[in-house]
């Protein structure tokens, strides 16, 4: 039986752990504090690679949120103000 030995760096680790869990839906605030980083900001610059389903499920969303209609009685003054 042959071994092989990966030599993994601790910002590979790094880079591995922020991908996989905001790919899974960790939100950016705790993948945030978990690196360090200074601001959710950075940690998005850095890892925006791995959420882009995301803004397809937003934008999915909106459209349906504003395809919808408004129920008999409902006020939406709020929504066109």
């Amino acid at each position: 039986m042959v071994s092989v030995v990966v030599q993994v760096d601790k910002h590979e680790l790094r880079h591995t752990q922020a991908t996989l869990l905001l790919a899974n839906g960790v939100d950016v605030k705790t993948v945030q504090t978990r690196l360090d980083h200074a601001s959710a900001s950075i940690t998005l610059g850095w890892y925006a690679h791995a959420i882009p389903e995301k803004d397809h499920e937003a934008a999915d969303l909106l459209g349906s949120l504003l395809a919808a209609k408004p129920e008999e009685g409902e006020d939406n003054e709020a929504l066109t103000s």
